[in-house]
């Protein structure tokens, strides 16, 4: 799980030559520095100052460099997880991003990324701290999208996003307020002034099924909330670090163990060895031997599709009895939603995506259709008259072209910016539907 970096402030500095003979030069003083302790059986006195400098070293690069050389993902960054209002806001407002990303699963199996798992990724916060574009609730929306990583985008650029795909290609202002659940909906002062005509819920059908978008609907227990506007990223942090009781003293002062962690998994010397280790052992093994080698219950790769899978038994789309009953206690929850959003005059729309196990998983490509449960929940969603896209015929066809880009990325466990397209038009195309349904 990471990024990949070119280290653009010591490009300005060193050249490339240089800059290795430095590192060189570092990992070699370090070494020679050890090995003459030992011959010389120095006192473990004399090696303190050595390792106090050496970790000063480490902590001075991560300091000191801005854009850091390593970062978990875009996602982390943005993260809103130390300030006070993070209960509200998944990220930073007028956080933005703008570098190359590679997919969640490949550091847990040592793969170096292929030049084509390399892609750009742009991450933009508006000043609420919700993916979108700064302004966009300058005026009401049509529509509001909720679901968990996969809306909010963990690794697609923002450009492929469902929300700014309907805004921009399909005329249909659109707020994406993933990652955030429902309930963050109902306590929304901007929204009960101004409700969008359209309230979409979109998943992976197992969080669909299992209703991870949501906490609860009882709306009178939920407080009115009037969001907070932050004119900057300098605003917000001046506000929720310094001086709050999530701040970096309190974080310094009783989280030095993990602060001295951060230091040393993410400074330059560290990134440094990891990239020379991973090109090492895939110079060595292939990704087949290394997938065995690194064995992770959690990822199964396939080398056949040279494809990673997250959790592959999770997504596993044959009708169970937990999944019949998952279908249950769905529809009673989306039955409530449609009502209470009906009296605010919003139309409910689900969208349920087949997993990535459902589509390329080998175990699961001979399950008949009436045992899948995505079928059964397309068709409890129609038997209770809730409005839906019906996304298992139509992405299994997609998934068929074997000339066109995957529906998920081989290294992610998110779907792709293909997906992304298919889901948006036929998002578009429903809407439009019930909007001349409603104007006939």
């Amino acid at each position: 799980m990471g990024v990949h970096s070119s280290l653009p402030v010591f490009n300005n500095v060193l050249s490339p030559k240089k800059r290795c003979a430095f590192y060189l030069f570092s990992v070699l003083a370090v070494i020679m520095q050890i090995k003459k302790s030992v011959i010389t059986k120095i006192s473990l006195i004399s090696i303190i100052p050595a390792w106090l400098l050496i970790s000063l070293f480490e902590a001075s690069t991560f300091i000191l460099i801005d854009p850091k050389p390593v970062i978990y993902r875009a996602w982390e960054t943005a993260s809103n997880i130390e300030g006070k209002d993070a209960y509200r806001t998944p990220f930073k407002p007028h956080f933005k991003y703008n570098f190359l990303a590679h997919g969640d699963s490949i550091n847990m199996l040592h793969f170096k990324p292929n030049p084509n798992e390399l892609r750009k990724q742009i991450f933009t916060v508006d000043e609420y701290g919700f993916r979108n574009r700064v302004g966009l609730l300058n005026n009401p929306v049509d529509a509001v999208i909720f679901g968990t990583s996969q809306v909010a985008g963990a690794n697609e650029t923002q450009p492929n996003l469902v929300s700014e795909l309907l805004t921009d290609k399909y005329n249909t202002p659109t707020y994406n307020h993933g990652l955030l659940p429902l309930q963050r909906f109902w306590e929304n002062e901007w929204f009960m002034k101004h409700p969008p005509k359209y309230v979409i819920v979109l998943g992976t059908e197992k969080e669909v099924q299992e209703s991870s978008w949501i906490e609860t609907l009882a709306e009178n227990q939920a407080p009115d909330y009037n969001p907070k506007t932050w004119s900057s990223l300098e605003e917000w942090q001046q506000e929720n670090l310094p001086n709050s009781n999530f701040g970096l003293n309190k974080i310094m002062i009783y989280n030095y163990d993990q602060i001295t962690s951060l230091f040393k998994n993410y400074s330059v010397t560290r990134y440094l060895i990891n990239k020379l280790h991973t090109e090492i052992l895939n110079k060595l093994f292939t990704r087949e031997q290394l997938a065995k080698i690194y064995n992770n219950t959690e990822l199964d790769y396939d080398p056949s599709q040279d494809m990673i899978f997250y959790q592959p038994k999770e997504g596993n789309p044959t009708l169970t009895e937990k999944s019949q009953q998952d279908i249950k206690n769905s529809m009673t929850v989306l039955k409530q939603t449609r009502d209470l959003l009906k009296k605010r005059g919003i139309t409910l729309i689900v969208a349920a995506v087949p997993t990535k196990a459902h589509l390329y998983y080998q175990a699961y490509q001979n399950i008949p259709e009436s045992q899948q449960s995505l079928n059964v929940l397309e068709q409890e969603l129609g038997v209770n008259e809730i409005e839906h896209i019906k996304f298992h015929a139509i992405l299994h066809k997609e998934a068929a072209k074997t000339n066109e880009p995957l529906l998920y990325y081989r290294e992610d466990s998110h779907w792709s910016a293909r997906t992304n397209q298919i889901v948006a038009k036929l998002l578009a195309e429903k809407i439009k539907q019930l909007s001349q349904s409603t104007s006939n």
